[in-house]
């Protein structure tokens, strides 16, 4: 299972149950869900909708807002309850040997302009406040610290401590 259906059951939870660390609740509400398909990631999600093969999916916004303009029939619903983070994250590693190379790199992708072309490409939110989108996007995206700040942080220490167990159950009980 990858992130999003990892942070989705964790919403799961949240939703149904006292918190995102409810796994009996998040549980028989998957369980509830059924019939389901599970995919492993976004882009066969976005074929599946775009084919009709379903009608309602776990999808960052992204994946969906990539087909503005193309005449296609999804739209990307913000649920009542809460939008989950998904992070895009560049780091350089303690071990690296080319550090400069690699901080030269993330400066790189951290300059408006290069943020502005990925927000107004592939709609990833601009994580440089000197960042000014054309208004579509600034409607949509989260670009602005008070919009940051309603995204939620599930705890992914607590998940990943446990990821094995949980992940396998989620397999069992979507098989069975």
């Amino acid at each position: 299972m990858n992130s999003l259906g990892q942070a989705h059951l964790m919403m799961l939870g949240k939703i149904y149950g006292k918190g995102f660390t409810d796994l009996d609740a998040a549980y028989k509400a998957l369980e509830a869900l059924k019939p389901i398909k599970l995919v492993d990631f976004t882009g066969q999600m976005e074929k599946m909708l775009l084919s009709g093969e379903v009608s309602m999916g776990v999808i960052h916004d992204s994946g969906i807002y990539r087909y503005d303009g193309q005449n296609q029939p999804i739209d990307f619903a913000i649920p009542g309850e809460g939008v989950l983070a998904l992070e895009q994250v560049l780091n350089v590693t303690p071990g690296s040997k080319v550090k400069e190379l690699a901080y030269a790199y993330i400066d790189y992708m951290l300059r408006p302009a290069v943020q502005k072309k990925l927000a107004e490409t592939v709609w990833y939110s601009p994580s440089n406040k000197k960042v000014t989108l054309d208004a579509k996007y600034d409607a949509k995206l989260f670009n602005t610290e008070a919009k940051v700040a309603q995204l939620i942080q599930p705890d992914w220490k607590w998940y990943n401590a446990r990821k094995e167990e949980i992940d396998a159950k989620v397999t069992r009980l979507l098989k069975g």
